[in-house]
């Protein structure tokens, strides 16, 4: 479309983007505040539940970084809102605090799900994408972007990161083709 020329102020590819993200943010706080809801009969039930859990948080946090790559300061919206209530405007929180909370989302995601799945749930989130998408988050945190004052120790944080992700993968069979 920017080749073509069609992007203009009013159909202008990110404003959708930032909408989308929320959205999928409000489903997954929905979601999360109702998962005592899901029946766990058997073990099955209970692994699928972790299992759902673990995914919710790992694709918050993907989406918050996004949100946090695109536009940097962002609003943190750690619960579902009223789409008719009183909070209509939102203050930025700082990188910081949005860095913080996708980590926690990461760390949570990283203890509940599995390094890899079955060839036949390619594709979901796992605890090796959470690594890896820790180590993506920090390298951005860490980038004059995010960091105008070169603080040195962000590069460490991310190199430690982007260690802690490959090591990791390749323990459980992952490999750079």
């Amino acid at each position: 479309d920017f080749n073509r020329g069609n992007w203009n102020p009013s159909r202008f590819p990110m404003q959708e983007r930032w909408k989308n993200y929320y959205n999928a943010i409000r489903r997954i706080h929905v979601f999360l505040g109702n998962s005592n809801l899901i029946p766990e009969s058997d073990s099955n039930d209970r692994a699928r539940k972790t299992r759902m859990i673990g995914e919710a948080h790992g694709l918050r946090a993907f989406y918050y970084f996004q949100l946090f790559k695109m536009f940097g300061d962002i609003p943190l919206i750690k619960t579902s809102l009223d789409p008719g209530g009183d909070q209509i405007i939102l203050d930025r929180s700082p990188i910081s605090e949005i860095v913080n909370y996708i980590e926690e989302d990461l760390a949570t995601a990283q203890s509940l799900l599995p390094a890899r799945h079955s060839l036949g749930e390619f594709g979901r989130f796992t605890a090796t994408a959470a690594r890896a998408l820790r180590s993506r988050v920090r390298l951005y945190y860490a980038s004059p972007l995010f960091n105008p004052e070169q603080d040195a120790s962000r590069w460490v944080d991310a190199e430690i990161a982007t260690r802690d992700a490959l090591n990791f993968a390749l323990e459980n069979n992952f490999a750079l083709s």
